[in-house]
């Protein structure tokens, strides 16, 4: 069966070859991502991580700068050209930013991930959720349940298209919590990694984080891919 579907995966190679997103440059069979290739990848360079929290924030991670004209670009090509593969590179560089900054002893005690909800008409339109998809590579990797605990109450314009000094009253008051999935636990015990894509001005985080920490969720931390 392994060699019916390495022979069916090359011909569609031959057929329908695959294109860096960034470079335009024809994909490698031996390349580990789909529509990125490896010199893309690498290009991609790791930033200092201005430190940010806040009352509902125990600390924001991210990996790269959203002016790094590869990772904006490949971030967009997630989001508007529905490249859902897109989202194995850009999770693996949110699993790397996390085991530099102490996921390991963070885990050690009650951990779950959960991610910032999309308007249910905008994840229809799109076909999935990023920030979810993101999630799951991250529940995979360090072996961490998912748990979409958060839901939007209403449709927002989306942060990109806000006005910076506007960007908090947009998303003011815009999440609750799915009770259905709250579990019958001390809330503060357990630690939470909430996961986006994108932090400018922080704001869709820490209104996500308000709705946990007012729960008595005390421990949480922000994980975007850019910042």
């Amino acid at each position: 069966m392994n060699a019916w579907n390495n022979f069916k995966k090359h011909i569609t190679d031959v057929i329908f070859p695959k294109y860096c997103l960034v470079c335009d440059f024809k994909i490698d069979t031996n390349e580990e991502f789909d529509y990125l290739c490896g010199e893309c990848f690498r290009k991609i360079r790791q930033i200092k991580i201005k430190p940010f929290k806040n009352k509902y924030l125990t600390r924001v991670l991210y990996y790269g700068s959203y002016a790094d004209k590869n990772l904006q670009k490949i971030i967009k090509s997630l989001k508007y050209n529905f490249v859902k593969t897109l989202s194995i590179p850009l999770g693996y560089l949110e699993a790397y930013a996390l085991e530099e900054n102490g996921i390991e002893a963070l885990i050690k005690t009650q951990t779950i991930i959960t991610f910032i909800h999309l308007n249910i008409l905008k994840e229809r339109c799109r076909g999935f959720n990023q920030s979810e998809l993101l999630a799951n590579y991250l529940s995979s990797h360090f072996s961490i349940p998912v748990i979409p605990i958060l839901k939007r109450k209403y449709f927002t314009p989306a942060q990109a298209t806000v006005i910076e000094k506007y960007k908090k009253k947009n998303i003011k008051g815009v999440f609750c919590l799915r009770q259905d999935l709250l579990f019958n636990t001390e809330y503060k015990k357990i630690n939470i990694i909430l996961v986006d894509d994108v932090f400018t001005t922080g704001s869709t985080i820490t209104e996500a984080a308000k709705i946990l920490y007012k729960a008595g969720f005390k421990n949480i931390w922000g994980i975007t891919v850019a910042g």
